[in-house]
């Protein structure tokens, strides 16, 4: 049964937590070059040129990945973030180790990720949050630690309330413009604003056929996993689409396997396989949109993100049935009526002088169903 798409929008006026936010940098511009170098007996330097960078993509495991970048622990160096009685800014510089955010790692793509939660459980209305002059907007800001100024390529992903498996492909991919020779960067300020996104779809017999069962994963993480567990298993090798949590002692899928005939052809394969697995629809999703607003800083400044309240109001997507069954079953009497001259009415047994393709008493006509047409008696 067919369905037609309806949008609307409006603002919460309901009070809400504040998102998640996933800070993913490109994981060759933070590797510990030092300790990688000495590790693996190599003389890397860093460099922004593409070719080296594709070329040390396919060189480290993710086990080396998560080793020589940055912890978690210490990957904040300060925060700023509303008072919990007031709209007073407090500012801290023991941000995981005071409890106020909690970080952890993944890898997805060619980042490397830090996926932050506000550990704060009071909820609020992001329209006080716009309207208080000394919070300007800002759900929490962040100070990324020194081990941070080498990153160039960053992505930022806002997040409700998983990891950002839909997310990810509604948030930009942008460059500071780090030069390596000055070891500066033209851009270390970014301000995050988002819009959050409601998808509802309806489960057959209508078009979107979406997945009812509460016990089957969301599509994109049952992609994500069967990618994960086939890849590893078949090819040695770990999937550059799936967000991976767990440092595994394999290398990721490079440009150099997707060069190689028989590799490429495996892969596909295993992501066609996974598609056709996975190959539902939910019911009841919800993604971001990120907005990056660069700012320039000084040199000196340390990389800082801050978070804002949203600008637009929440979208709601929603399929709805183009016709109701009672409306449907309107629409099937009528058309009956129409072509065939026939009624609920007409089909009632008791009533006098009911027929159905055969003679009665009162009339000299009969309906003939074949040919539609009403023709005299003979």
């Amino acid at each position: 049964m067919s369905t037609s798409l309806s949008m609307s929008s409006h603002e919460s006026t309901k009070n809400s937590s504040p998102p998640g936010l996933s800070f993913c940098v490109r994981y060759t511009d933070l590797l510990n070059l030092t300790e990688l170098n000495r590790v693996k007996n190599l003389s890397w330097d860093y460099t922004s040129d593409p070719r080296t960078i594709r070329e040390r993509q396919g060189m480290v495991s993710l086990e080396e990945i998560f080793q020589f970048t940055p912890s978690t622990e210490g990957s904040i160096d300060g925060c700023k973030f509303p008072s919990p009685v007031s709209f007073d800014l407090l500012f801290s510089r023991n941000c995981i180790s005071d409890n106020n955010f909690t970080v952890e790692k993944f890898y997805t793509q060619e980042f490397i990720c830090y996926h932050i939660k506000f550990r704060d459980k009071r909820t609020f209305r992001f329209e006080d949050i716009s309207n208080a002059l000394n919070v300007g907007g800002m759900i929490f800001s962040l100070d990324f630690s020194e081990e941070f100024k080498t990153a160039d390529k960053i992505k930022i992903i806002v997040v409700q309330k998983i990891l950002p498996f839909l997310s990810k492909f509604f948030a930009p991919t942008f460059s500071r413009a780090y030069d390596y020779q000055t070891q500066e960067a033209m851009y270390s300020m970014f301000r995050i604003s988002y819009t959050i996104i409601d998808v509802t779809k309806l489960p057959p017999p209508y078009k979107t056929k979406c997945n009812l069962n509460n016990k089957i994963p969301l599509a994109g993480i049952c992609k994500s996993n069967c990618l994960l567990e086939k890849v590893t298993k078949e090819m040695n090798r770990v999937p550059f689409q799936s967000i991976v949590l767990d440092p595994y002692p394999l290398m990721h899928i490079s440009f150099k396997d997707i060069k190689n005939r028989e590799k490429r052809e495996t892969f596909n394969k295993l992501v066609d396989f996974c598609s056709q697995k996975c190959n539902y629809q939910d019911c009841k999703n919800d993604f971001t949109m990120t907005y990056v607003f660069k700012e320039e800083r000084s040199p000196r400044d340390r990389l800082r993100i801050q978070l804002e309240a949203p600008r637009s109001p929440q979208l709601k997507l929603e399929y709805e049935p183009k016709s109701t069954f009672h409306e449907y079953s309107i629409y099937v009497s009528s058309s009956l009526g129409i072509w065939f001259g026939l009624s609920i009415f007409s089909l009632n047994p008791f009533k006098p002088g009911f027929y159905f393709g055969t003679e009665t008493h009162h009339h000299h006509y009969h309906l003939k169903l074949r040919s539609s047409r009403v023709v005299p008696l003979n």
